[in-house]
């Protein structure tokens, strides 16, 4: 049996590799932004994130069920046989659900060809065949992510990432596509990373019609479904918002809003991603091993660490969000920056709730946590309809914070009945000192960060070493200092 301090440095070592890669991809996926905002106007790029919102929800709704499935069955079935049976069964699902759709969405698009735009048919038929790449791919990534092999998704998303942002310029530059080459850039990469996934897994070994098993597709079903349910309030929380946006006011304030909304999820992707893909497989490997109490422990540590690296996050993207915009955006999106901080806000509450609904993945009850976004979702809704018509895009940031914050209390107190979380206040209050400190130096040096790229990158160094030094002085990571000090002791001493 595995302890705690072994399961926490797998989860450091795995978060490390994550993280680089996220590191990376994040990098990237801000260099996009630039890009977007250079080559698209706001109510162009905003019809896009419509179509993609469309797509993402379809994903959710038609395969995110077989995509929780197979990330938390994957390890049950590890035998040549139960492997056969399992990957058939996943895979078969995925394969028919995906070609109806795209056949489903080219058959309504032929009945109304007369009354659709042809860029718009263009966007919509290529968004439908992304839904069919992109799927299937997240679905792959997910399979080795659970396998623990952390350096080929790191390596694989990388290339994703860095591959698709030049084949977006190339093909909205050199050909005729206009923004739908985001949408084929998707495509093309998401079938090129797939292919050694395939290789790795053995699948075209294993994936045959006469394996597929209804038993396995009904535990697929049970456990499943209700996420369905979670994904479509998870949707509901973060970009319904945009259809609201787009029928009260128009498609330009969609455009801003979307591209702020990306700002802040590539500023936590870089940490809160990273930290969940090496954790989650942690979290089930201690629920197997240790049971209710090892994983409390474990947990307690976690949610210690996820509040150390988010708060510096909050505290950027809040203090600094215009120099941001301005930087990454051209002038029709800068208004964008006095929703930040309540995006961000928003991100922090919902990476919290993340964490504590594992305690009902664990034990295969995910209907609570549907049941306990619905109501999330149906204030997100009414404040929404209410707000959003007198003041736009900055209500709807507004209203996604409070309901993610009325999500998080919902899950902290009902699993609390059963499930113990130690909240260290020493230790929170400790680290809102050490983001304080830095907001305020930020907040004294704004000025001069507001001049240039080279500033504002200064600026976000300066507020990380702030940051650092401010929790070693509050002795918040003595502990963590001196196990990297034993490390390198024990190197030393080899």
């Amino acid at each position: 049996m595995t302890s705690i301090n072994n399961m926490l440095k797998n989860v450091a070592k795995d978060t490390t590799i994550y993280g680089l890669g996220r590191v990376i991809i994040g990098i990237v996926g801000i260099f996009s932004i630039k890009l977007y905002t250079s080559l698209f106007s706001p109510d162009i790029f905003g019809t896009y994130s419509l179509i993609n919102t469309t797509v993402n929800i379809a994903i959710m709704v038609l395969t995110g069920w077989l995509l929780h499935s197979g990330f938390r069955f994957s390890n049950e079935y590890e035998t040549d046989e139960k492997n056969q049976s399992f990957y058939s069964t996943l895979f078969l699902c995925s394969i028919v659900i995906t070609l109806i759709s795209i056949i489903l969405v080219g058959s309504v698009l032929k009945v109304l060809n007369s009354k659709i735009p042809g860029e718009l048919s263009r966007l919509i038929i290529t968004g439908a065949l992304f839904l069919g790449t992109q799927s299937n791919s997240m679905i792959l990534f997910n399979l080795i992510r659970a396998k623990r092999m952390s350096g080929l998704y790191t390596i694989l998303g990388i290339v994703q990432s860095l591959f698709k942002l030049i084949m977006i310029y190339i093909l909205s530059t050199f050909t005729k596509l206009g923004i739908e080459s985001i949408f084929v850039s998707g495509m093309l990469l998401d079938i090129l990373v797939s292919i050694p996934i395939i290789y790795k897994l053995k699948l075209v070994r294993h994936v045959k019609i006469n394996h597929f098993s209804t038993n396995i597709l009904r535990r697929f079903i049970v456990f499943g479904y209700p996420l369905i349910g979670v994904s479509i309030t998870t949707w509901v929380l973060s970009t319904s918002d945009e259809y609201l946006i787009r029928i009260f006011r128009n498609a330009a304030e969609v455009g801003v809003y979307s591209i702020s909304y990306k700002l802040v999820a590539a500023g936590f992707g870089l940490v809160n991603t990273s930290l969940m893909l090496g954790i989650y497989p942690i979290i089930l490997k201690t629920w197997k091993e240790q049971g209710k109490k090892g994983t409390e422990k474990l947990m307690e540590k976690i949610l210690g660490y996820y509040l150390i690296i988010t708060l510096p996050t909050f505290v950027g993207l809040t203090v600094l969000a215009k120099p941001i915009l301005k930087v990454l955006s051209s002038p029709g999106y800068i208004k964008g920056y006095t929703i930040m901080p309540w995006l961000a806000l928003g991100m922090v509450f919902q990476g919290f709730t993340e964490y504590i609904v594992k305690v009902w993945e664990l034990q295969e009850n995910t209907k609570i946590i549907f049941k306990l976004m619905i109501i999330a979702g149906l204030i997100n809704i009414i404040g929404n309809l209410i707000f959003i018509p007198i003041y736009g895009f900055r209500a709807a940031a507004l209203t996604t914070a409070v309901s993610y914050l009325v999500y998080l209390l919902l899950v902290i107190y009902l699993s609390g009945k059963f499930f113990t979380w130690k909240f260290r206040i020493g230790s929170v209050f400790r680290t809102a000192l050490a983001g304080s400190i830095m907001a305020l130096v930020l907040r004294m040096f704004i000025n001069i960060i507001n001049r240039s790229t080279v500033y504002l990158i200064l600026g976000i160094i300066l507020g990380a070493i702030v940051y650092l030094v401010a929790l070693c002085a509050t002795g918040e990571i003595e502990e963590e200092i001196s196990g990297v000090r034993m490390v390198l002791k024990n190197r030393r001493a080899k």
